[in-house]
């Protein structure tokens, strides 16, 4: 009896336990959207929350998609307790002609992105692929684009605003879309950077993925810390920005992201650095990870324009950040770029008139951070100097100290006239026993903001030229090593004919008939002096080395009243100049040398009549004096005297011309008639 009982009971039990679990299966099905026995649409964007509660159970999830679309599906496990159910999450996802087009699972997370081969209704299917019977819950995504996407509450995405930091949090498997539009041509930069919130690195690669209106990537990028991508935008619409986690160890992580677009208004987020550029400033900035600041300025069609930027070390070890720059044109074209291990530097004619952007961010390829100062020199305009740095306005003849830091730029000014004869030195100012590998650089930029001569050598530098307009010339100061190098210097100007000074401890001046004239070059030296000649009378201005060893190349360059170079002569321990002048006023000399090297040297005349004289009178064609004075002799008045009596002195009026050093002005004779001529001193109040 027992034994046929058993028997007679076994067909019925299959039926019982297929019957059981069909029912449980309708009930599940009932109980979870996207069951094994319907399909629930997915919305782009969105996220979707679903469960394998049996074993064996597969969730139909399902969408439009149009040929052509990106489309990128993925799942993240979540977990309803603290034990890991060691469920894993799998993801078929199938065309509408029922081909599967793609398929992922992981320990934690997966995820497909195809284009879309056809139109019509994709299905995605999940289920565990542990291969040990898990179940789980889970978070489905869709990233689908072109489209209008969701942001879910409590999550990240959405418009991006140009120049903003947008944060973020990347849970397990999932998707961040943000998105901006863009016009054909602009300049797109996007970046993302790590934010961590312990300290231990969860191990989180952020990526960005940049998808153009038409659905297709036009760039990609993911790395350990950091990751950018930056694009000229082929298409005007809306882009869309894809963020995840590319670290195939489905790792979470906290970032933010950043959008610099080019042309057009951005913003600066508080606490962060950028915004408008002041001529000649310091702008101080940090790059935090994945940072961009922007900054910018309005310039002119063929302003000229130097950027730099040099790092700033705020501890004693190098964090290894390396500072870059681009610049941008005002229809987004980049028109510069440079970057260099601590400093970096662009100079470019401005092709279009309107506002520049200027981009920093870090370019050392490993995710570093640092703070830098940004610098502006933008000629022709105003400019300032910033509290403790050098430049402003220069003295004829003065010594003009200085020092470059790190990326670097000084600029200083003089006005001049055109014609004038115009030479600007620099030379090096040690400060230690070391050579810091500083070269000394500088450019000559004329009123209009073009640069007219530039020069740089191993520890000093000259340039020479004949002014060709009226107006403020710029002087811009930097190192020209290529090594990012810092270094003191002395900046020196001559200009020609133009009243000077001789800055303390250093020579120059009026030359005087008798014992020679002591002086000593320093590196890119230029000592001023100034003689009176007779015209048509032979004179000789010779200097000789009188250092030890005979260092010098010694230079001697001599300039009419007119500024205009008489000759120039150099040579080996001394060099020598014999003219006969056409001018009776003020001669300039300019001596300097020519090799980079220092030493004492000794000035000496032959053929000079008494320098005390003030007046110098010279008959020109027509019956017409030329009469000159130092321009030094302010407020003193021409007379003239007929026959040298005490009572007979009368003004005469005569215009004149001033050039700074002389005074020139001319007076018709007539025949048959002597004149003498005196400077009458200004009367006393």
């Amino acid at each position: 009896m027992n034994q046929h009982a058993c028997l007679s009971a076994s067909p019925i039990r299959p039926r019982l336990r297929a019957l059981t679990f069909f029912l449980l299966s309708l009930t599940l099905a009932i109980a979870w959207p996207g069951g094994a026995l319907g399909q629930t649409a997915l919305r782009n964007g969105d996220n979707h929350p679903g469960a394998i509660v049996v074993i064996g159970e597969v969730d139909s999830w399902s969408f439009t998609a149009a040929k052509g679309d990106r489309l990128t599906v993925s799942i993240g496990e979540v977990f309803e307790g603290e034990v890991d159910p060691g469920f894993y999450p799998r993801i078929r996802l199938i065309r509408p002609d029922g081909v599967q087009v793609g398929a992922d699972s992981d320990y934690l997370a997966a995820q497909v992105t195809v284009t879309a081969p056809l139109s019509g209704t994709y299905v995605v299917r999940v289920d565990d692929n542990s291969g040990q019977d898990r179940t789980g819950s889970y978070l489905l995504r869709l990233a689908q684009t072109p489209g209008e996407f969701v942001v879910p509450a409590g999550d990240e995405g959405g418009a991006m605003t140009n120049g903003a930091n947008h944060p973020g949090k990347i849970t397990l498997g999932d998707l961040d879309l943000w998105s901006f539009v863009a016009r054909q041509g602009d300049n797109l930069t996007i970046s993302i950077g790590e934010v961590f919130e312990g300290e231990v690195d969860p191990g989180f690669y952020p990526r960005i993925q940049l998808i153009r209106p038409d659905g297709v990537q036009v760039g990609a990028d993911s790395d350990y810390l950091a990751a950018q991508v930056i694009v000229t935008a082929p298409l005007s619409g809306t882009y869309v920005v894809l963020v995840d986690d590319n670290s195939g160890q489905d790792r979470t992580g906290s970032y933010l992201l950043r959008l610099a677009q080019t042309p057009g208004d951005f913003v600066v987020p508080a606490g962060d650095e950028g915004g408008a550029m002041t001529n000649g400033a310091n702008h101080p900035g940090k790059i935090t990870l994945g940072d961009l600041d922007l900054w910018s300025f309005v310039a002119r069609q063929g302003d000229n324009l130097t950027i730099s930027i040099g790092e700033v070390f705020e501890g004693e070890l190098d964090p290894g950040f390396y500072p870059r720059i681009r610049l941008v044109r005002p229809d987004g074209v980049q028109v510069g770029a440079d970057s260099d291990y601590l400093a970096a530097l662009v100079t470019v004619t401005a092709p279009l008139s309107g506002t520049y952007v200027v981009l920093v961010d870090d370019n050392s390829g490993q995710d570093r951070t640092g703070s830098y100062l940004l610098r502006l020199a933008q000629t022709p305009g105003e400019f300032v100097v910033p509290a403790g740095d050098e430049g402003g306005a220069m003295t004829n003849g003065a010594n003009h100290p200085g020092r470059i830091t790190l990326g670097d730029v000084d600029l200083w000014s003089f006005v001049a006239n055109q014609g004038d004869s115009l030479t600007v030195s620099i030379g090096e100012v040690f400060v230690g026993e070391l050579d810091p590998g500083f070269y000394p650089r500088i450019r000559l930029l004329r009123p209009d903001g073009v640069q007219v001569g530039a020069d740089a050598d191993y520890l000093a530098a000259l340039v020479t030229v004949t002014a060709p307009l009226s107006g403020t010339y710029v002087v811009l100061v930097d190192d020209n090593s290529g090594q990012d190098r810092t270094g003191s210097y002395v900046l020196h100007l001559a200009v020609a004919p133009e009243r000077f000074v001789v800055s303390a401890g250093d020579q120059g001046g009026l030359l005087s008939i008798g014992s020679p004239h002591a002086g000593f070059l320093h590196l890119g030296d230029l000592d001023l002096w100034y003689l009176r000649t007779h015209a048509g009378e032979t004179v000789s201005i010779r200097v000789r080395d009188t250092s030890d060893g005979g260092k010098l190349y010694p230079q001697i360059r001599i300039h009419r009243p007119d500024g205009s170079l008489v000759e120039s002569r150099s040579g080996p321990e001394q060099a020598e100049i014999t003219f006969r002048p056409t001018d009776s006023c003020l001669h300039v000399i300019v001596i300097s040398d020519t090799t980079d090297a220092v030493g004492s040297y000794e000035l000496t005349t032959v053929g000079l009549r008494e320098q005390a004289k003030q007046v110098s009178v010279r008959k020109l064609a027509n019956s017409v004096l030329k009469i000159c004075w130092p321009s030094d002799l302010v407020g003193h008045v021409l007379q003239q005297n007929e026959a040298l009596q005490v009572e007979g002195w009368t003004d005469v009026e005569v215009s004149t011309t001033d050039s700074g050093l002389n005074v020139e002005g001319l007076v018709p004779m007539q025949p048959g008639v002597n004149r003498f001529f005196r400077l009458r001193p200004p009367a006393a109040p």
